[in-house]
């Protein structure tokens, strides 16, 4: 596949940050087209709210690529619509 516009192909990764009183976890979601951070976020529920959060303001991508980490395993088989307002909504409205 080319990658030729936005929205074609997001990826997200996580990283954690030592603090003073332990660490957080930052979440990004970006476009590989235009290499824009879509989303970022430092939530307990960290990977589906980033993608939630870039699914609000942006097109659907074709393919959203993960390390396929354990954090993003409740996203897998499921597609934008499934993640962003639940399988049952998505399938009534399919």
């Amino acid at each position: 596949m080319t990658i030729t516009e936005p929205d074609q192909v997001w990826c997200s990764d996580i990283t954690h940050i030592r603090l003073a009183h332990g660490f957080v976890y930052l979440t990004v979601v970006m476009d590989w087209a235009s290499r824009y951070v879509l989303s970022v976020t430092m939530d307990d529920d960290f990977c589906v709210n980033a993608l939630k959060s870039a699914l609000r303001r942006h097109k659907t991508p074709e393919i959203f690529n993960t390390d396929q980490g354990a954090q993003y395993q409740s996203l897998v088989g499921k597609t934008p619509a499934e993640i962003y307002w639940g399988r049952e909504v998505a399938k009534k409205a399919a």
